[in-house]
């Protein structure tokens, strides 16, 4: 039931296109019939060449109808056992005329007082797709709130899942590594299942790609099952009707092998599996629900095209079906994904349905369908199939998705991120994604509570969706219980919710008490955890810090937490988390990674970073709020300029004894009209500049009007405010100053923006004694007054540089702000470029190459003799710039 886009290969344009004449129902000259069970048959080729099976009625329209092969319906080579009793007389008719009306034969069949049942062998769509985009993000998983789960539970390798689909692209690089082995007969067999070595896989990685363990191949039934080496689950399909045929490039459809891989050209059952259970955790595609289950391949489908009409399509087929359910049973999955169907009832599908919930609570799930009606669909509405319907990211219905009150569930089924064949990655439609979203979230509901009953996980999972009535007016009562919220189906029961609330970082213990750990000094770091209302008490609370820095020791990495009942907070202050600054570290920003673990098993992960050591640049933000620092910050982090932030809106005036600490201040006042140097904060940079060695860059456009008269613009900052306001039009440029360094050559735009307070005051400024002008604004013709300065005073040895405009005016080019302010650092003494320590370039990326149907991502590697800046620029085939790299940011 998936609906695809045609954006990666024009092939794919008709790949599951709408149901039309062209594309069969059912597989030519072939019905499945089931006799009486009073009969004992005894079935055989007769001399004429016909099928007999003693029963005079069957036997004549044999005859009459050419019935020429037979074979029973589940598993050809075994007698039956008590669990396969209701289908010892159900077999599978081949007729030597493929042109007869089986529908009308069949008919004829099922008049015959003992016959229970005769059907054609049915083909049941995966239904179609409309154009829509893709975006290549998981943006399902966090709305099921799985991210979240994962805290709880990541899974177990003891939920085996799959899906009856067109096969699994079973060499995936993010399915081999999770792909259910037949290691074990099932139902309590002695044997070792298909491992003839008995070393515990039928599967290897070898050479690159995921191979059958050659030393378990033998071509027998190891396990007895009437499958031979069914290494991973088996490919069901025989007597294809019309499988894909063109120019060579054929679909496998003829005979059941051991090989359950998925047509390229098809995918289908690729995707769902992916969907449903991918390798997590591997850097490596996409994520799966559970991270560690296995995945059975079950391949009952395959990729039809019609020779005349040229109509492709992907279809299942129910003789396959059957198989793959008598298999499944009898190798006990746990969970089966049906992402296919149609409005019509199959007694024998049913049937086997009741057989794997009776024999062992099999959980399944059935996408609704993708036709927008409220017609029941099968298999989804069988008795123990969950029904699911498709939402959209906001929890809309899906607009393809069928509705009703036989659905009992809602689940993501818009631009699902998924695998399909070649190790490629693509977004599909339909609500054959949200069933296999829904079994996966089963799945790790069991991985959760593995000793409870499957209608307890089936009720749990229903239970506890968030209801979406209210934003589906219309289809209210028609979508489920809701959309899925594994959060709320694994967690409150059996897990505390534990949230970081804050940490500090001190250095009281083995410090100077200053408030920063410093070379030689051992840090404490404080968390405190919350835990959430109506959830459980957290026991056994354990955190754990790790850190890759090379400057850093860390000398206590583990402390516990004492426990936190729901609805309260706690922390480690008593026995707080402790690290060492190596004596000779320069000062850096520092990242470590925090785990909380609770004796329930839960698990919070974060990273938290903070500077380590002083910096000795200090950008002080006096601002009115949080408008203006996102044109400071990027071009110090990209001058590898180590430096500290401080908010004066949010922390007030800095103390005079931790200004002293730094040996640069860039003081910043936005568009701030008053209060922008208070006389408070005057007095402390002239005790800050006196203290000699120091540096000021100073800069706003409201600065000269509100203090231009003030012992600290003229006799520290040396300047003479000249004009406020000054009009000078729209457009002009600020031009630097020929044989000043700091601004030779360079001509920059003042044109602001909204945010930048569209620089409504710029102030004129004349160089007093011992100072000179380094810009000048473009248009004016007064050659004493400038839009900038800078005083180097000898007396107490210091530097400082006023602008009368505020930097963040400079047009919107970061390239602007970055060179005038690596102009004026340099002459402060700080050198731009160096590599900030503890960090480095990467050495490789990864670059999205969707829609590239062969390969979705490309890595691109390089070697780096030294630290350096690094600009790297991607262009496609037509000279479109896709993506950069500079400095070791994506752009």
């Amino acid at each position: 039931m998936c609906k695809k886009s045609a954006v990666f290969f024009i092939i794919l344009l008709l790949l599951f296109s709408s149901l039309s004449a062209g594309i069969p129902k059912y597989i030519r000259g072939k019905m499945i019939i089931s006799i009486d069970l009073a009969y004992n048959l005894n079935l055989e080729i007769n001399e004429e060449g016909f099928v007999s099976t003693g029963l005079a009625d069957i036997d004549e329209l044999n005859r009459e109808y050419k019935v020429t092969e037979y074979r029973t319906l589940l598993r050809n080579y075994r007698p039956a056992n008590a669990l396969w009793d209701a289908f010892h007389n159900t077999y599978v008719f081949i007729f030597e005329d493929k042109d007869l009306d089986m529908e009308e034969i069949t008919q004829i069949y099922r008049q015959l007082p003992c016959v229970d049942y005769a059907k054609p062998d049915m083909l049941r769509p995966y239904l179609g797709t409309p154009n829509d985009p893709l975006y290549p993000d998981q943006w399902h998983l966090r709305r099921i709130k799985a991210d979240s789960a994962w805290n709880l539970c990541k899974g177990s390798e003891e939920v085996i899942m799959g899906a009856l689909d067109s096969g699994v692209d079973w060499k995936h690089e993010d399915l081999g590594p999770i792909l259910w082995q037949n290691t074990y007969g099932g139902f309590g067999a002695w044997n070792h299942g298909e491992d003839l070595d008995g070393d515990g896989h039928t599967l290897e990685y070898t050479g690159g790609e995921w191979v059958f363990d050659p030393d378990d191949v033998d071509g027998i039934d190891t396990d007895f099952n009437g499958w031979v080496d069914d290494f991973i689950g088996y490919d069901f399909i025989r007597d294809a009707e019309m499988a894909y045929d063109v120019g060579g490039f054929t679909e496998d459809g003829t005979v059941p092998d051991n090989d359950p891989a998925d047509f390229v050209l098809n995918g289908h059952g690729t995707h769902v599996s992916g969907t449903m259970i991918a390798a997590t955790n591997n850097e490596y595609g996409i994520a799966g629900l559970n991270w560690k289950g296995k995945l059975m391949c079950l391949r009952t489908g395959y990729y039809f095209r019609d020779p005349d009409s040229g109509e492709e399509r992907g279809l299942n087929n129910d003789e396959a079906s059957y198989s793959a359910m008598e298999y499944a049973i009898e190798k006990e999955c746990d969970v089966l994904n049906f992402s296919w169907g149609n409005a019509v009832i199959d007694t024998i599908m049913r049937g086997l349905v009741r057989r794997a919930w009776d024999y062992h609570e099999i959980i399944m799930m059935g996408g609704a369908g993708n036709d927008n009606v409220d017609d029941i669909f099968y298999p989804a509405n069988y008795p123990h199939v969950i029904s699911v319907a498709g939402t959209n990211r906001y929890d809309q219905k899906a607009m393809f998705s069928n509705y009703g009150t036989w659905i009992e569930i809602s689940a993501p089924g818009r631009n699902i991120t998924s695998t399909i064949p070649f190790n490629t990655f693509v977004n599909w439609d339909g609500t054959s994604m949200a069933s296999p979203v829904a079994a996966g979230a089963a799945g790790l509901i069991i991985a959760a509570f593995p000793d409870s009953s499957s209608e307890w996980i089936i009720n749990r999972l229903i239970e506890t969706a968030d209801s979406i009535d209210h934003i589906n007016p219309g289809y209210e009562g028609l979508l489920g219980s809701g959309r899925i919220n594994l959060v709320q189906a694994i967690g409150p029961i059996k897990y505390p919710w534990l949230e970081f609330e804050s940490y500090s970082v001190s250095d009281l213990t083995y410090g100077d008490g200053n408030g920063r750990v410093d070379p030689g000094e051992e840090g404490d770091i404080v968390f405190t955890l919350s835990n959430q209302p109506g959830w459980q008490p957290a026991t056994g609370v354990t955190l754990t810090i790790t850190s890759s820095d090379i400057f850093i020791e860390i000398t206590q990495p583990t402390a516990t937490v004492p426990n936190i009942s729901p609805g309260s907070s706690g922390s480690n202050a008593s026995n707080p988390l402790r690290f060492l600054m190596e004596a000779e570290a320069p000062a850096h920003l520092t990242k470590m990674s925090v785990t909380v673990t609770t004796e329930a098993g839960s698990e919070l992960t974060g990273d938290i970073e903070f500077m380590i050591g002083r910096p000795g640049i200090l950008l002080y933000d006096a601002d009115e709020g949080d408008l203006f620092e996102e044109y400071y910050f990027p071009p110090l982090q990209e001058g590898k300029l180590v430096y500290d932030w401080w908010d004066r809106n949010s922390r007030g005036v800095i103390e005079s004894w931790e200004l002293d600490l730094y040996e640069t201040i860039i003081y910043f006042t936005g568009n701030c009209s008053t209060g922008t140097v208070t006389p408070g904060e005057q007095s402390l940079l002239m005790d800050f500049l006196e203290l000699g060695e120091k540096s000021l860059l100073i800069t706003g456009q409201y600065i000269g009007d509100e203090i231009g008269e003030s012992e600290f613009f003229t006799d520290y900052l040396r300047g003479v405010h000249t004009d406020d306001a000054l009009a000078l039009g729209f457009g002009f440029n600020i031009s630097g100053i020929e044989g000043e360094p700091l601004s030779e050559g360079l001509t920059i735009s003042t044109l602001g923006g909204s945010s930048a307070g569209n620089q409504r005051s710029l102030s004129g400024v004349a160089p007093g004694p011992g100072a000179s002008g380094i810009y000048r604004y473009g248009v004016d013709t007064d050659t004493t007054r400038y839009a900038a300065i800078k005083h180097h005073n000898t007396d107490f040895d210091y530097k400082a540089v006023y602008f009368g405009f505020g930097l963040e005016g400079i047009g919107t080019y970061m390239d602007s702000v970055k060179t005038v302010i690596f102009r004026v650092l340099e002459w402060f003494g700080h050198t731009p470029g160096i590599d900030e320590p503890g960090s480095s370039m990467p050495v490789s990326f990864n670059l999205s190459s969707y829609p590239n149907p062969f390969n979705a991502s490309v890595t691109i590697a390089f070697n780096l003799t030294e630290n350096c800046g690094l600009e790297l620029d991607v262009y496609n085939l037509i000279g479109e710039k896709v993506c950069g790299l500079a400095n070791g940011r994506m752009a």
